[in-house]
């Protein structure tokens, strides 16, 4: 049986890039959450400033296909001069007891 995957992804727009950051998102997000084996691709804006996007894949390997999708590829060009780099994942599993 596979685990659910879930992934962290802690975004810091730079100095006047948070409207074409949050603009990007609004345009792929709803592509994106179509994808296969996906269950939860939702961002969330923190107090400070800062992004905050959070993945739920029904397996790593599903997460690891969504790499290939034309969205991403997108969102992974456009991203990077908008924001801190490098941008961190963090890929975590449940614990089974918990």
């Amino acid at each position: 049986m596979s685990r659910i995957c879930t992934v962290v992804v802690p975004i810091t727009p730079l100095k006047d890039c948070r409207e074409s950051v949050l603009a990007l998102f609004d345009e792929l997000l709803p592509i994106i959450r179509q994808g296969e084996g996906l269950l939860r691709y939702d961002l969330f804006e923190r107090p400070e400033g800062g992004l905050v996007l959070i993945e739920e894949w029904e397996s790593r390997e599903a997460w690891q296909d969504h790499f290939e999708w034309d969205a991403i590829k997108k969102l992974k060009a456009e991203l990077p001069p908008l924001v801190e780099m490098p941008v961190e994942r963090w890929e975590m599993y449940a614990h089974p007891g918990a």
